[in-house]
């Protein structure tokens, strides 16, 4: 006589209220976690000549053309700072921000196919966007390191601030909770308005030109400047060169807003990308 084996039924419902961050299950996905950043890192330059160099030629291949247009042509301020150094440690945290809400911007959409059967915490994707593109922001501060060393050497109008040198780490916290931030508002508006895959690139263009990265805070006046300190990258590139450079624009009160702003938008993305994970198979 056959015997029918009972296979255990699972059934997942969606997440109810508003707001919730399941620390717990992200950290049982850690495995997930890496292989998500181990292939990113591989297939981001896989079956190209010049690989990981790619890391470094698109920051000094900006940096000078940069330097030959906004310096020498335009004769844009940069602070009495080494335009070559002004403009690589500008693109040190803006290509950080850009490559991660390039590459989680639209999160539902590019995994849709993996996320229609099977699940896990969709949060682990843009998490692992963030991490990965850490390698490629180690990679490019090493290539500042190779310029600013032997330029802080000979430096007579520029030195760095010991004290704002050890608050780099949280600097770079802070633009990596932005741009994760950005990155789930990005993701859960896009599953259900197409509008903002086609825009994303856009946006992310004109936000470079909203950051100081071609210019310092000091060259605004002060009304612009608030204006500008709305954009929560702003300080922290302003930071940046605070510290590398003894230059900068930056207050207590411009600091505080651009942390509150950043800590703002977190919460927004968290909960837009929170809300649309609920029913994003039906619509996209």
């Amino acid at each position: 006589m056959l015997k029918t084996l009972s296979v255990p039924e699972r059934i997942l419902r969606p997440r109810t209220g508003w707001f919730r961050l399941d620390l717990a299950r992200l950290l049982q996905h850690r495995d997930l976690l890496y292989l998500l950043v181990r292939r990113d890192l591989v297939s981001r330059y896989q079956q190209t000549i010049l690989g990981p160099l790619w890391f470094l030629l698109q920051p000094l291949l900006l940096t000078g053309v940069f330097t030959l247009v906004f310096n020498r042509g335009l004769g844009t301020s940069t602070d009495g700072v080494p335009a070559h150094l002004f403009y690589l440690s500008g693109m040190l945290l803006w290509a950080y921000f850009a490559n991660v809400l390039t590459g989680a911007g639209n999160t539902f959409q590019v995994n849709a196919p993996v996320f229609t059967k099977v699940y896990f915490p969709r949060l682990v994707v843009p998490l692992a966007v963030v991490l990965a593109s850490i390698v490629p922001l180690l990679l490019q501060m090493l290539l500042f390191l190779g310029f600013y060393v032997p330029a802080l050497l000979g430096a007579r109008t520029w030195q760095p601030i010991p004290v704002a040198l050890a608050l780099l780490p949280l600097t770079l916290g802070q633009v990596a909770l932005l741009a994760l931030g950005v990155s789930l508002l990005a993701s859960g508006l896009s599953a259900k308005y197409r509008d903002l895959q086609h825009a994303l690139p856009f946006v992310v263009q004109m936000w470079m030109f909203a950051t100081p990265v071609i210019y310092p805070l000091s060259q605004l006046g002060p009304l612009a400047r608030w204006v500008a300190a709305l954009n929560p990258l702003a300080c922290p590139v302003e930071m940046l060169r605070l510290a590398c450079f003894g230059t900068g624009t930056l207050t207590p009160q411009l600091a505080t807003l651009s942390l509150g702003s950043t800590l703002l938008v977190l919460a927004a993305g968290l909960f837009v990308f929170q809300r649309a994970e609920r029913t994003f198979a039906d619509t996209v």
